[in-house]
């Protein structure tokens, strides 16, 4: 069984939920120390994200997720598949200002690089949802939120190479932030 305080430490990990973002915490495979631009502390998912996972999976309503609720929110691509590193990378290649964070223009371009282009009233919606402590920029934990909300790892890394882009954010069609 997994209760809220062990599904918040899941939804926050990465690898598919090998890798917690533990500050200064060595890689579990090679030992290595993580990048110095990682600084990603638990607790960076709004506690009504944790809530809303808990009451959409918790089946019995039991409050806890036994293996089967498991499987589901597993299956629906709820947990972030890459590294801490990878994602990181991605973000520093999005923070075309170099001030570690991503402010509304580098989202706008984000966007329109994956072929989803964002009027004003929609970015102002998408920076509104995501930017949970309201400095009008995402900070890295915001954009994990955001990427485990409706972006792939995949897509992201491929418009911080300067590539183009589509399709359904890697969740599998439909779905996600406005109806991607």
């Amino acid at each position: 069984m997994i209760d809220k305080s062990e599904l918040r430490a899941l939804l926050e990990s990465t690898a598919g939920g090998l890798e917690c973002p533990l500050p200064g915490a060595p890689d579990p495979r090679s030992g290595a120390p993580p990048p110095s631009s990682v600084h990603v502390a638990r607790g960076w998912l709004p506690e009504a994200d944790v809530q809303a996972v808990l009451a959409q999976y918790d089946a019995d309503g039991d409050g806890s997720i036994d293996f089967g609720e498991y499987a589901r929110l597993a299956a629906d691509g709820l947990l972030l598949q890459g590294r801490v590193a990878e994602y990181a990378a991605a973000f520093a290649a999005l923070d075309t200002g170099g001030n570690g964070r991503l402010g509304p223009t580098e989202v706008a371009d984000l966007m329109r690089g994956l072929g989803r282009p964002l009027d004003y009233e929609a970015l102002v919606a998408l920076m509104r949802d995501f930017d949970t402590d309201a400095s009008g920029q995402l900070e890295f934990g915001e954009f994990l939120r955001m990427c485990r909300s409706f972006l792939s790892l995949d897509e992201v890394r491929e418009r911080g190479r300067g590539g183009g882009g589509g399709g359904d954010g890697g969740r599998g069609g439909g779905g996600g932030w406005l109806g991607w």
